[in-house]
């Protein structure tokens, strides 16, 4: 059973899907996620990008903590992978010759599953799984195409091949921008429902849905909801970036 207060507890099968990832948010990725874990070998990370390439600097603290940056070109293999093929890499502010030199004979090992789930080493290239990378709820979905426009990495998927074929679903709350969730049962809070019928709704749909499953209960606070005649719920909810946050309290 999805349950909004456990992102592990589901995926998300795609059926299509483009997602926007800004400089900001891959950052914050990068640090809070993919190289979380004790034992990482990158800390520190920081993600722009220069014209088609994306650049990350940081500190490579297997080797003592040295600073390091690396230039990278995006494509996608055939497998739905991120290939993030190295094209320039400095360490100490030095030139080095690539990815593996500065990485040292273990890359592999250092890169491994145990201490960074969804990236793998391919000689001097990186190959990250996108539904292992992002945050979860985990995304299962074939990457298509990855691009980097405007400073930010977009990616499209398709199925999976095998996924079974999804009916379109429509709103029923007048939502333009929205979450529809139904079938099945979910928990959130302290609600469960049964045979789901649940719709979350962009309170301002003239710009993204900004929807976080961290914070989705001080988004209920803030919005309201109606009941449908057919026992459904439509849930107003203002963009999480809106919400003004309550300062912690002196101690």
């Amino acid at each position: 059973m999805p349950v909004f207060d456990d992102k592990q507890s589901f995926t998300i099968d795609v059926d299509s899907a483009n997602v926007t990832l800004n400089m900001t948010a891959l950052t914050n990725d990068l640090n809070d996620y993919v190289f979380a874990k004790p034992g990482a070998p990158l800390k520190k990370l920081n993600a722009s990008t220069q014209g088609k390439q994306l650049v990350v600097n940081g500190f490579l603290v297997s080797k003592g903590a040295i600073p390091f940056e690396t230039d990278g070109t995006l494509s996608i293999t055939p497998e739905g992978m991120i290939r993030v093929h190295t094209t320039k890499v400095k360490a100490l502010h030095l030139p080095v010759k690539g990815l593996m030199d500065m990485l040292g004979l273990d890359t592999a090992s250092m890169l491994s599953t145990k201490k960074v789930e969804g990236v793998s080493v391919d000689k001097d290239d990186l190959i990250l799984d996108p539904g292992k990378i992002l945050p979860p709820p985990e995304l299962n979905g074939h990457l298509v195409s990855v691009d980097v426009e405007n400073n930010v990495i977009v990616l499209a998927f398709k199925p999976s091949e095998g996924s079974p074929k999804q009916t379109p679903l429509t709103s029923s709350c007048g939502g333009r921008n929205y979450l529809l969730f139904k079938g099945g049962a979910l928990r959130f809070g302290k609600l469960t429902m049964n045979d789901t019928d649940l719709e979350l709704i962009d309170s301002d749909p003239a710009d993204p849905f900004d929807f976080s499953f961290d914070h989705y209960q001080d988004q209920l606070v803030a919005g309201y909801s109606k009941m449908t005649r057919k026992g459904g719920l439509c849930v107003h909810l203002p963009d999480f970036n809106k919400i003004k946050q309550n300062p912690k309290p002196k101690q």
